[in-house]
């Protein structure tokens, strides 16, 4: 897990990132295509160029948003040391944020930036809540929709674990 030296620093990283996606989409559709085999071409390129980085982003954001509301709802302060996965690159026993007090556990979160609970994101998230499950400190599970935080809700009553699911009331649920 990385550190989060200062949410404004972090912030200001996801943005610069975000610019360059923007950027390179800019430049992938500065002309028009003339043939199917052209606008193919492209939006192949795109896809090939931006794709991870697109769904990366906002999970970076989301995490951002989600140590916000800790901080806003009292769960934690500035005096805690927040750490975070923001590539989605932890293992099983690291959660997407962490915030510590003297080295211990006070805050696990799992973080989503999925919109619907169909498939193969329903499946994921029943293994992302019973690995949160596992963890120390409180847990969260910090959503962005509705649909999310309701899937979520039945799954955590039905397996009775001890997870506070949350939704976003910001921008990030505009995702």
């Amino acid at each position: 897990m990385k550190p989060i030296k200062s949410l404004d620093d972090a912030t200001h990283k996801v943005l610069k990132e975000a610019r360059q996606l923007l950027d390179s989409l800019r430049r992938h559709i500065k002309t028009e295509p003339i043939t199917v085999a052209e606008a193919i071409f492209t939006l192949s390129a795109i896809r090939q160029e931006v794709y991870e980085d697109l769904n990366q982003l906002q999970h970076e954001y989301l995490i951002l948003a989600a140590a916000q509301w800790l901080r806003e709802n009292d769960f934690i302060t500035e005096e805690h040391e927040l750490y975070w996965n923001p590539r989605q690159t932890g293992d099983d026993t690291e959660p997407d944020l962490a915030a510590r007090q003297n080295g211990s556990p006070v805050v696990s979160a799992e973080i989503t930036a999925s919109k619907s609970p169909k498939g193969t994101i329903d499946t994921r998230m029943a293994k992302t809540l019973a690995k949160l499950n596992t963890m120390e400190g409180i847990k969260f599970y910090f959503v962005a929709t509705e649909e999310m935080y309701q899937r979520a809700a039945t799954k955590i009553g039905k397996a009775k674990y001890m997870i506070r699911v949350v939704k976003l009331q910001n921008e990030a649920t505009q995702l």
